[in-house]
C-alpha cells in the first residue's frame, strides 16, 4: 500500500472510527489493566510481609494468582504491540484474533475460577460445610471455565472475531453470564452468613456490617465489569471494545482476593480494640474450618476470661494476704 493510499484511508471517517474502536480502545483498556496489575503486585508484596506464617495452600494460591496476572499483563502488551506497531497501517488486521487475544481470555478464566473457588471455600466454612451450596457454586464455576476454554480454542481455530461470532456467539455469552451469576450468588450468600454472625455487641456488629459492605462492593465491581464486556460483545462484536473491558476483569478478580486477605489484620485489630473480643477466624479467613467460635486469629492476643468462681477465690486470697500483711506490719 503506497503512502497516498494510506493517507486517503487514514482520512476516511469510517477508518478512523474503526481504528478508535479497535486498537485505540485496546490501548486505553490495556493501560487501565496494567495499572490494576501494579496494584496486584503491591498487594502480593504486602501480603507476604503481613502474613509470613499463613497456610501453605493460601501462599500457593497467591503466587498462582500473581503468576497468572504477570502472564496476562504480558499478553496485553503483545496485543498492543501487534496492533499498533507490527500491523501499523494494515487496516485488514482489524477483526483479527491473534494468539495473544485468545490467551488473555484463557488466562482470565483460570484466574476467575481460582478466586471464585476461594470465596466458595469461605462460604463452605461459614456455612459449617454446606455441600449443597458450595457444590452448586463449584459446578457453575467449572461451567464458566469450560465455556471460556472452548472459546479460547475456537478463537485460535477461526482467527477472526466475526467468524467466531457467527458460530459461537452464545458460548462466549454463556461464560460471561455464568461468571456474573456466580459473583452475585457468592456475594448474596456471604452476606447472608455474615449477617448471621451478628451477636448484639455494638462493635462486633459494626465489624460484621463492614465485612458485609466490603463483600458487596467487591462483588459489585466484578459484576459490573463482566456485564459491561458482555454488553459490548452483543452490541459491537466487530470491535475490540468488549476485549478492552474484558482485560480488566482478570485484574479485578485478583485484587478482590488479595484485598480480602490483606484486610484481615485491620479487621481483626479493629474488633480487638473496639469490643475486646475477636471474631471467629472463619469470618476473616477460609482456612479455619472446624475451629470453634471463640478461636482467635494467630495475629491477635486476648487474655483468658476469669470465671466468677475464680474471681471470688482470688478476692478471698487477696483479703487473707492483706490481713496477713497487716498482722506482720
Amino acid at each position: 500500500m503506497d503512502n497516498a493510499g494510506l493517507l486517503y484511508r487514514a482520512g476516511d471517517a469510517d477508518t478512523w472510527r474503526t481504528l478508535t474502536l479497535t486498537s485505540g480502545a485496546m490501548l486505553i483498556g490495556g493501560q487501565i489493566a496494567l495499572f490494576l496489575s501494579g496494584i496486584v503486585t503491591l498487594q502480593v508484596i504486602l501480603y507476604h510481609q503481613l502474613y509470613p506464617s499463613d497456610n501453605v495452600r493460601l501462599k500457593a494460591l497467591v503466587l498462582a494468582i500473581w503468576a497468572l496476572d504477570i502472564i496476562h499483563s504480558a499478553m496485553i502488551c503483545v496485543i498492543n504491540w501487534e496492533g499498533l506497531v507490527v500491523n501499523y497501517g494494515n487496516f485488514d488486521y482489524f477483526g483479527t484474533c491473534s494468539w495473544s487475544m485468545a490467551m488473555v481470555i484463557g488466562i482470565a478464566a483460570w484466574t476467575t475460577i481460582l478466586v471464585q473457588s476461594f470465596f466458595t471455600y469461605r462460604i463452605h466454612t461459614l456455612s459449617d460445610g454446606n455441600w449443597y451450596i458450595t457444590g452448586m457454586l463449584g459446578v457453575l464455576s467449572l461451567l464458566r471455565l469450560v465455556a471460556a476454554m472452548v472459546s479460547c480454542a475456537e478463537l485460535f481455530r477461526f482467527g477472526r472475531f466475526d467468524a467466531y461470532f457467527a458460530h459461537f456467539k452464545s458460548l462466549f455469552l454463556l461464560g460471561l453470564s455464568v461468571s456474573t451469576l456466580v459473583d452475585i450468588l457468592v456475594t448474596a450468600i456471604l452476606c447472608y452468613y455474615l449477617r448471621k454472625r451478628r451477636s448484639g455487641l455494638v462493635w462486633t456488629d459494626r465489624l460484621v456490617d463492614s465485612l458485609t459492605l466490603y463483600t458487596v462492593e467487591t462483588g459489585f465491581i466484578t459484576c459490573i465489569s463482566t456485564s459491561t464486556s458482555m454488553i459490548c460483545w452483543i452490541a459491537m462484536p466487530t470491535t475490540l471494545l468488549f476485549l478492552a473491558t474484558f482485560v480488566s476483569i482478570n485484574k479485578l478478580y485478583a485484587n478482590s482476593l488479595l484485598a480480602s486477605l490483606n484486610a484481615r489484620r485491620m479487621l481483626s485489630n479493629r474488633s480487638q480494640n473496639r469490643s475486646g473480643q475477636s471474631l471467629s477466624m472463619s469470618v476473616l479467613s477460609p482456612y479455619s474450618y472446624g475451629q470453634q467460635e471463640g478461636d482467635l486469629d494467630p495475629w491477635t492476643h486476648r487474655r483468658r476470661p476469669i470465671s466468677p468462681q475464680k474471681r471470688g477465690m482470688y478476692s478471698h486470697a487477696g483479703r487473707k494476704a492483706s490481713s496477713a500483711n497487716g498482722h506482720f506490719s
